[in-house]
C-alpha cells in the first residue's frame, strides 16, 4: 500500500504528466485502479454508456482475456467483470485515455496500428516493457519496492483484502471465473449495487487500519 501511495503522490505532483516517468507511473496505476486489470484487457477496453462521466456510478465493463473460452458450456455467456470509475481513475482518464466515445478503445495508442494477434502482442509486450523499465527508475528514486504492471493486480487484490472487502467481490473484480467459482459468486454479485463497488473500490487508495 506505501508503494501505491507513494506513487500517487508522485504522479500528482509531477508537471509534466506525458514524460517518460510521469507516464509510466501513470499507466501502472491505470492498471492498478482496473482492477488489476491485465495489459491487453487495458488494451482492448471500449469505451461504453455505463462508462460515460454523467453516470451517477460510472464503470467499465469487460470480458477477462484469461478466461478459458475453449471450455465455456454451449449457450453459457461469458462472466462479465465491472470496474467502478472511481475519482483517481477518472483523474487518470483525463490524462491518458482516448475521448469519450462509446465503442472505441479508450487506449488505442497500445494496440497502435497493430492489425493481426501477432502485433498485437507485440505491441502490449512492448508496452509492459516500457512501463516495467521507466517505473523501476521511479521507484528507485523514491526508495520504494520496484513494481511492475503484473504486480498491479497484487497490489489490488491485498488493498481490497487488507480493508476486510469480501472474497467474493474482490474473486469478481479481478475475473476470478471458473464455473464452479462463478456459480457460488453468483447470489451474492447479483446483490453488489454499483454503489456499494463504488466504495469498495475507493478503498484502494486509503491507508488500511491497523
Amino acid at each position: 500500500m506505501e508503494e501505491v501511495l507513494r506513487l500517487w503522490e508522485y504522479w500528482l505532483a509531477a508537471h509534466d504528466k506525458q514524460s517518460k516517468y510521469a507516464r509510466a507511473v501513470g499507466r501502472w496505476l491505470l492498471l492498478y485502479c482496473l482492477n488489476g486489470m491485465n495489459t491487453i484487457d487495458m488494451a482492448k477496453l471500449v469505451w461504453t454508456e455505463k462508462a460515460a462521466a454523467t453516470q451517477k456510478f460510472p464503470q467499465f465493463v469487460f470480458i477477462r482475456s484469461k478466461i478459458d473460452r475453449a471450455n465455456k458450456p454451449i449457450g453459457k455467456q461469458l462472466d462479465e467483470t465491472s470496474v467502478p470509475i472511481i475519482p483517481q481513475l477518472r483523474q487518470l482518464l483525463d490524462v491518458y485515455a482516448s475521448p469519450y466515445s462509446p465503442g472505441e478503445l479508450v487506449f488505442p495508442d497500445i494496440f497502435l496500428n497493430a492489425v493481426t494477434d501477432e502485433q498485437k502482442a507485440i505491441r502490449v509486450h512492448d508496452f509492459n516493457r516500457r512501463i516495467s523499465k521507466n517505473i523501476k527508475d521511479v521507484c528507485e528514486s523514491l526508495g520504494i519496492q520496484s513494481v511492475t504492471p503484473q504486480y498491479a493486480r497484487n497490489s489490488f487484490i491485498s488493498a481490497l483484502a487488507h480493508h476486510g472487502v469480501m472474497t467474493a467481490y474482490i474473486d469478481y473484480a479481478v475475473g476470478h471465473a471458473t464455473s464452479e467459482v462463478s456459480a457460488l459468486l453468483a447470489g451474492y454479485i447479483s446483490n453488489v449495487t454499483p454503489a456499494m463497488m463504488q466504495a469498495f473500490n475507493e478503498k484502494i487508495f486509503i491507508v488500511p487500519p491497523i
